[in-house]
């Protein structure tokens, strides 16, 4: 039951990280602000705004998962209160992703505000054309 317990705690965690982040950040073309100053044609003042939102909002997720393992495996699962430390690590992950969830949703509403019906226009394209090729990527993978 703890080994059970265990490994689903892991998955879910990990699992939410990666989502929460945004899944797998091996380049920038992942990151909005990136895409925004390279697929449409910002103002300066645009530029400058944006840059001003995003100042130290870049989230390192593999050290984020990397502090959570360490936090899973400084447990001793033999202890009695493993399960309810269990527990607390997992609500207090949980409660980080939703936290870093709204984050990005209110930074990119703040975003999305600074842009012209043209550039929304284009954005959206563009987020679609960056959906479609992580999942073709997705389904190589397997």
């Amino acid at each position: 039951m703890k080994k059970t317990l265990f490994a689903t705690a892991l998955v879910i965690l990990v699992s939410s990280t990666a989502f929460a982040m945004g899944g797998s950040h091996r380049g920038a073309h992942h990151n909005l602000a990136f895409i925004i100053n390279k697929y449409l044609d910002l103002s300066e003042t645009q530029q400058a705004e944006i840059e001003q939102l995003t100042q130290g909002k870049h989230n390192n997720p593999h050290e984020m998962r990397k502090r959570m393992f360490k936090q899973i495996m400084a447990l001793d699962p033999d202890a009695i209160e493993y399960e309810t430390q269990l527990q607390t690590l997992a609500e207090s992950q949980a409660q980080k992703i939703k936290q870093t969830i709204i984050e990005r949703g209110q930074l990119r509403a703040k975003i999305h505000a600074l842009l012209s019906t043209e550039q929304k226009l284009k954005l959206n394209d563009v987020m679609k054309e960056v959906i479609a090729r992580h999942e073709k990527k997705k389904r190589h993978h397997f």
